[in-house]
């Protein structure tokens, strides 16, 4: 389970792009909170940081860390 705290998600709308573009690169039981600015989820092994980082950041968003 990795956790990512992002900076800039203001709706349940931008929730749902960072959801769809986690699940697209290879995230699965994704859980986003544009409250929180976390998401949570399981990757397949396969799938880096960066893979992750970049997905997000091309939303226009700010991945301030992935634990």
């Amino acid at each position: 389970m990795k956790k990512i705290v992002m900076e800039g998600l203001h709706c349940a709308n931008c929730s749902k792009r960072v959801e769809k573009a986690l699940a697209k690169i290879g995230g699965k039981k994704l859980t986003v909170s544009h409250v929180d600015g976390v998401a949570q989820g399981e990757f397949k092994p396969t799938v880096t940081d960066d893979a992750i980082r970049e997905a997000i950041e091309a939303l226009g968003f700010v991945v301030k860390g992935i634990e």
